[in-house]
Protein backbone atom coordinates (compact mmCIF):
# COMPACT_ATOMS: atom_id res chain seq x y z
CA UNK A 1 0.00 0.00 0.00
CA UNK A 2 1.69 3.43 -0.98
CA UNK A 3 1.35 6.21 1.66
CA UNK A 4 1.52 9.76 1.22
CA UNK A 5 3.78 10.68 3.92
CA UNK A 6 7.47 8.95 4.73
CA UNK A 7 7.29 9.36 8.37
CA UNK A 8 4.56 9.83 10.47
CA UNK A 9 4.37 10.91 14.26
CA UNK A 10 1.31 11.05 15.72
CA UNK A 11 1.15 12.65 19.18
CA UNK A 12 4.41 11.36 20.22
CA UNK A 13 4.88 11.62 23.92
CA UNK A 14 7.88 10.53 25.97
CA UNK A 15 8.28 10.50 29.46
CA UNK A 16 11.79 9.69 31.22
CA UNK A 17 10.59 9.42 35.44
CA UNK A 18 9.26 13.32 35.99
CA UNK A 19 11.12 14.81 32.82
CA UNK A 20 8.45 15.41 29.50
CA UNK A 21 11.17 15.24 26.72
CA UNK A 22 8.73 14.90 24.33
CA UNK A 23 5.34 16.45 24.11
CA UNK A 24 2.37 15.57 21.88
CA UNK A 25 4.82 16.04 18.91
CA UNK A 26 2.91 15.45 15.34
CA UNK A 27 4.40 15.66 12.41
CA UNK A 28 4.90 14.29 8.58
CA UNK A 29 7.61 13.79 6.49
CA UNK A 30 6.85 14.18 2.67
CA UNK A 31 7.98 11.47 -0.34
CA UNK A 32 11.33 12.91 -1.69
CA UNK A 33 12.11 15.96 0.45
CA UNK A 34 14.74 16.85 2.54
CA UNK A 35 13.49 17.77 6.20
CA UNK A 36 15.45 19.20 8.64
CA UNK A 37 14.77 18.81 11.68
CA UNK A 38 15.97 21.24 14.45
CA UNK A 39 16.04 22.39 17.81
CA UNK A 40 17.76 23.89 20.94
CA UNK A 41 19.88 21.28 23.07
CA UNK A 42 17.22 18.99 25.24
CA UNK A 43 14.77 20.08 22.54
CA UNK A 44 13.78 16.21 22.26
CA UNK A 45 15.11 15.69 18.73
CA UNK A 46 17.27 12.45 19.77
CA UNK A 47 14.56 11.05 21.58
CA UNK A 48 12.31 11.48 19.02
CA UNK A 49 14.60 10.29 16.13
CA UNK A 50 15.27 6.98 18.55
CA UNK A 51 11.49 6.65 19.10
CA UNK A 52 10.75 6.60 15.36
CA UNK A 53 13.68 4.31 15.25
CA UNK A 54 12.08 1.93 17.29
CA UNK A 55 14.79 2.17 20.00
CA UNK A 56 13.12 4.18 22.49
CA UNK A 57 9.24 2.93 23.24
CA UNK A 58 6.36 6.51 23.38
CA UNK A 59 4.76 6.90 26.38
CA UNK A 60 1.88 7.44 23.94
CA UNK A 61 1.57 8.28 20.80
CA UNK A 62 2.77 6.28 17.49
CA UNK A 63 5.39 6.77 14.43
CA UNK A 64 5.29 5.20 11.29
CA UNK A 65 7.98 4.47 8.60
CA UNK A 66 6.28 3.98 5.40
CA UNK A 67 2.81 3.23 7.25
CA UNK A 68 4.14 0.53 9.39
CA UNK A 69 5.65 1.39 12.92
CA UNK A 70 9.85 0.55 12.41
CA UNK A 71 9.48 -2.67 14.96
CA UNK A 72 7.34 -4.37 12.89
CA UNK A 73 9.08 -4.16 9.73
CA UNK A 74 10.56 -7.29 8.60
CA UNK A 75 13.41 -6.00 7.08
CA UNK A 76 13.99 -2.61 8.53
CA UNK A 77 16.90 -1.67 6.69
CA UNK A 78 14.79 -1.99 3.30
CA UNK A 79 12.80 0.47 4.20
CA UNK A 80 15.15 3.04 6.15
CA UNK A 81 18.78 3.82 6.91
CA UNK A 82 19.76 5.68 9.98
CA UNK A 83 23.13 7.18 11.07
CA UNK A 84 22.62 8.55 14.76
CA UNK A 85 25.53 10.60 16.35
CA UNK A 86 26.64 8.02 18.39
CA UNK A 87 27.00 5.34 15.99
CA UNK A 88 29.94 3.51 17.30
CA UNK A 89 31.98 0.86 14.75
CA UNK A 90 34.94 -1.77 16.01
CA UNK A 91 38.24 -0.10 15.62
CA UNK A 92 39.64 -3.22 14.35
CA UNK A 93 37.14 -3.87 11.65
CA UNK A 94 38.29 -2.66 7.93
CA UNK A 95 35.21 -0.72 6.37
CA UNK A 96 34.68 -3.82 4.15
CA UNK A 97 34.69 -6.10 6.91
CA UNK A 98 31.73 -3.72 8.95
CA UNK A 99 29.58 -3.54 5.74
CA UNK A 100 29.60 -7.31 5.60
CA UNK A 101 28.63 -6.88 8.85
CA UNK A 102 25.67 -5.25 8.65
CA UNK A 103 24.92 -7.04 5.40
CA UNK A 104 24.69 -10.54 7.79
CA UNK A 105 22.94 -8.80 10.25
CA UNK A 106 20.09 -6.52 8.27
CA UNK A 107 19.67 -9.89 6.14
CA UNK A 108 20.99 -7.81 3.31
CA UNK A 109 23.04 -9.15 0.25
CA UNK A 110 26.72 -8.15 0.23
CA UNK A 111 26.29 -7.04 -3.39
CA UNK A 112 25.81 -3.67 -3.05
CA UNK A 113 28.77 -2.94 -0.80
CA UNK A 114 31.41 -2.02 -2.94
CA UNK A 115 28.79 0.26 -4.72
CA UNK A 116 27.81 1.96 -1.36
CA UNK A 117 31.45 2.49 -0.43
CA UNK A 118 32.30 3.86 -3.76
CA UNK A 119 29.25 6.26 -3.37
CA UNK A 120 30.65 7.85 -0.44
CA UNK A 121 34.24 8.08 -1.43
CA UNK A 122 35.84 5.51 0.52
CA UNK A 123 36.31 2.89 -2.05
CA UNK A 124 40.24 3.52 -2.10
CA UNK A 125 40.34 2.37 1.78
CA UNK A 126 38.05 -0.19 1.83
CA UNK A 127 40.31 -2.38 3.28
CA UNK A 128 41.85 0.08 6.13
CA UNK A 129 40.99 -0.38 10.11
CA UNK A 130 37.80 1.64 10.98
CA UNK A 131 40.24 2.67 13.76
CA UNK A 132 42.68 4.08 11.63
CA UNK A 133 39.63 6.74 10.34
CA UNK A 134 38.87 10.64 11.31
CA UNK A 135 35.65 10.94 12.50
CA UNK A 136 34.31 12.46 8.94
CA UNK A 137 35.39 9.02 7.55
CA UNK A 138 33.12 7.58 9.81
CA UNK A 139 30.49 9.51 9.57
CA UNK A 140 31.06 8.59 4.87
CA UNK A 141 30.77 4.78 6.86
CA UNK A 142 28.05 5.64 8.55
CA UNK A 143 25.95 6.64 5.48
CA UNK A 144 27.44 4.07 3.34
CA UNK A 145 25.99 1.37 5.81
CA UNK A 146 22.74 3.47 5.93
CA UNK A 147 22.25 3.13 2.52
CA UNK A 148 23.16 -0.87 1.68
CA UNK A 149 19.92 -1.82 1.69
CA UNK A 150 19.03 0.85 -0.74
CA UNK A 151 16.15 2.54 1.55
CA UNK A 152 13.69 4.93 0.10
CA UNK A 153 14.12 6.68 3.83
CA UNK A 154 16.88 8.46 5.55
CA UNK A 155 17.02 9.35 9.14
CA UNK A 156 20.62 11.25 9.92
CA UNK A 157 21.64 13.13 13.40
CA UNK A 158 24.21 15.26 12.33
CA UNK A 159 25.35 13.74 9.47
CA UNK A 160 27.81 16.65 8.69
CA UNK A 161 29.81 16.10 12.06
CA UNK A 162 33.47 15.87 11.37
CA UNK A 163 33.27 17.06 7.87
CA UNK A 164 35.53 19.72 6.39
CA UNK A 165 34.34 22.00 3.93
CA UNK A 166 34.87 19.59 0.84
CA UNK A 167 32.72 17.32 2.87
CA UNK A 168 29.83 19.11 3.64
CA UNK A 169 30.16 20.33 -0.27
CA UNK A 170 30.11 16.77 -0.67
CA UNK A 171 27.39 15.81 1.18
CA UNK A 172 25.09 18.36 0.36
CA UNK A 173 25.25 17.31 -3.44
CA UNK A 174 25.06 13.47 -2.06
CA UNK A 175 21.88 14.30 -0.13
CA UNK A 176 20.42 15.89 -3.16
CA UNK A 177 20.96 12.99 -5.37
CA UNK A 178 19.48 11.25 -3.19
CA UNK A 179 16.34 13.22 -2.76
CA UNK A 180 16.22 13.39 -6.33
CA UNK A 181 16.00 9.60 -6.36
CA UNK A 182 12.76 10.33 -4.87
CA UNK A 183 14.17 9.00 -1.15
CA UNK A 184 12.68 10.59 1.44
CA UNK A 185 15.47 12.35 4.53
CA UNK A 186 14.73 13.85 7.29
CA UNK A 187 18.32 15.44 9.26
CA UNK A 188 18.82 16.65 12.19
CA UNK A 189 21.17 19.34 12.60
CA UNK A 190 23.41 22.02 14.12
CA UNK A 191 24.44 23.62 11.69
CA UNK A 192 21.80 25.79 10.13
CA UNK A 193 23.50 27.42 7.14
CA UNK A 194 23.53 24.21 5.50
CA UNK A 195 19.90 23.41 6.74
CA UNK A 196 19.25 26.15 5.29
CA UNK A 197 21.01 25.84 1.43
CA UNK A 198 19.90 22.06 1.76
CA UNK A 199 16.31 21.43 3.12
CA UNK A 200 13.13 21.88 1.46
CA UNK A 201 11.29 22.21 4.68
CA UNK A 202 12.25 22.82 8.03
CA UNK A 203 10.25 20.88 11.61
CA UNK A 204 11.13 23.24 14.63
CA UNK A 205 10.87 22.29 17.90
CA UNK A 206 11.83 23.42 21.28
CA UNK A 207 10.57 21.92 24.86
CA UNK A 208 9.98 18.77 23.13
CA UNK A 209 6.88 20.48 21.05
CA UNK A 210 6.39 21.44 17.57
CA UNK A 211 6.93 24.91 17.01
CA UNK A 212 6.69 25.06 13.43
CA UNK A 213 6.78 22.81 10.02
CA UNK A 214 6.64 24.79 6.70
CA UNK A 215 9.37 25.69 3.54
CA UNK A 216 12.32 27.50 4.13
CA UNK A 217 11.56 29.95 1.97
CA UNK A 218 7.91 30.06 3.37
CA UNK A 219 9.19 30.38 6.84
CA UNK A 220 11.47 33.23 6.29
CA UNK A 221 9.29 35.00 3.97
CA UNK A 222 6.46 34.64 6.56
CA UNK A 223 8.68 37.21 9.32
CA UNK A 224 9.06 40.26 9.33
CA UNK A 225 12.50 41.52 7.10
CA UNK A 226 14.91 44.36 8.18
CA UNK A 227 16.92 46.79 6.36
CA UNK A 228 20.71 47.52 6.88
CA UNK A 229 21.77 51.52 6.38
CA UNK A 230 25.13 54.07 6.79
CA UNK A 231 24.85 57.19 7.61
CA UNK A 232 27.31 59.76 9.29
CA UNK A 233 24.24 60.29 11.35
CA UNK A 234 24.17 57.37 13.45
CA UNK A 235 22.61 58.78 16.62
CA UNK A 236 20.07 60.98 15.34
CA UNK A 237 18.62 58.32 13.05
CA UNK A 238 18.66 56.07 15.88
CA UNK A 239 16.23 58.80 17.82
CA UNK A 240 13.80 58.88 14.94
CA UNK A 241 13.50 55.55 14.25
CA UNK A 242 13.15 54.65 18.44
CA UNK A 243 10.31 57.13 17.94
CA UNK A 244 8.26 55.54 15.22
CA UNK A 245 8.75 52.34 17.62
CA UNK A 246 11.59 50.89 15.46
CA UNK A 247 13.77 48.58 17.06
CA UNK A 248 17.19 48.92 16.22
CA UNK A 249 20.62 47.47 16.18
CA UNK A 250 24.09 49.63 16.23
CA UNK A 251 26.86 47.74 14.42
CA UNK A 252 28.59 50.75 14.99
CA UNK A 253 31.23 52.98 12.52
CA UNK A 254 27.51 53.92 11.12
CA UNK A 255 25.87 50.56 10.44
CA UNK A 256 22.70 49.99 11.66
CA UNK A 257 19.76 47.52 11.41
CA UNK A 258 16.48 48.61 11.45
CA UNK A 259 13.43 45.54 12.27
CA UNK A 260 10.60 45.56 11.06
CA UNK A 261 10.90 48.43 8.05
CA UNK A 262 11.85 48.67 4.65
CA UNK A 263 14.16 50.47 2.81
CA UNK A 264 11.79 52.72 1.35
CA UNK A 265 9.81 53.56 4.82
CA UNK A 266 13.26 54.14 6.49
CA UNK A 267 14.47 56.43 3.27
CA UNK A 268 11.16 58.79 3.70
CA UNK A 269 11.57 58.84 7.28
CA UNK A 270 15.65 59.97 7.00
CA UNK A 271 14.57 62.29 4.25
CA UNK A 272 11.70 64.01 6.03
CA UNK A 273 14.53 64.66 9.37
CA UNK A 274 16.95 65.90 7.11
CA UNK A 275 19.48 62.72 7.86
CA UNK A 276 22.23 62.01 5.19
CA UNK A 277 22.18 58.14 4.12
CA UNK A 278 25.26 56.70 2.47
CA UNK A 279 23.67 52.83 2.25
CA UNK A 280 20.50 51.53 2.14
CA UNK A 281 19.86 47.89 1.78
CA UNK A 282 16.99 45.26 2.44
CA UNK A 283 18.22 42.20 4.96
CA UNK A 284 16.60 39.14 4.23
CA UNK A 285 15.69 37.08 7.80
CA UNK A 286 16.95 33.77 7.48
CA UNK A 287 16.45 30.38 8.64
CA UNK A 288 19.07 31.50 12.22
CA UNK A 289 16.59 34.64 12.95
CA UNK A 290 13.44 32.60 12.34
CA UNK A 291 14.84 29.70 14.61
CA UNK A 292 15.99 31.82 17.26
CA UNK A 293 12.60 34.00 17.41
CA UNK A 294 10.41 30.61 17.46
CA UNK A 295 12.84 28.73 20.07
CA UNK A 296 13.86 31.95 22.07
CA UNK A 297 17.35 30.27 22.58
CA UNK A 298 19.33 33.55 22.28
CA UNK A 299 21.57 31.60 23.95
CA UNK A 300 21.60 28.29 21.98
CA UNK A 301 24.29 26.13 20.58
CA UNK A 302 22.86 25.80 17.24
CA UNK A 303 25.58 27.01 14.57
CA UNK A 304 24.77 29.49 12.09
CA UNK A 305 28.18 28.51 10.19
CA UNK A 306 29.81 24.85 9.95
CA UNK A 307 32.94 24.23 12.26
CA UNK A 308 35.63 21.92 11.26
CA UNK A 309 37.35 20.76 14.35
CA UNK A 310 38.51 17.34 14.03
CA UNK A 311 37.92 17.78 10.13
CA UNK A 312 38.14 14.81 8.22
CA UNK A 313 41.52 13.23 6.79
CA UNK A 314 41.68 10.56 3.97
CA UNK A 315 45.34 9.98 3.42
Amino acid sequence: MMVESAIVAEKLTKKFGDVLAVDNLSFQVGRGKITGFLGPNGAGKSTTLRMLLGLVRPTSGSATIAGIPYTKLRTPARYVGAVLETSSFHPGRSAMEHMRWIAAAGGLSSQRIGQTLKLVGLQGVADRRVGKFSLGMRQRLGLAAALLGNPAILILDEPANGLDPEGIHWLRNLLRYLANQGRSILISSHVLAEIAQIADEVIIIAGGRLVAQAGVGELTASHEHSTRVVTPQLDQLTAVLAAKGVPTVSLGNGHLIARGISPRELGELASASGIVLHELVAQQTNLEEVFLELTGSEGSTMQSSPTTPGAERTS
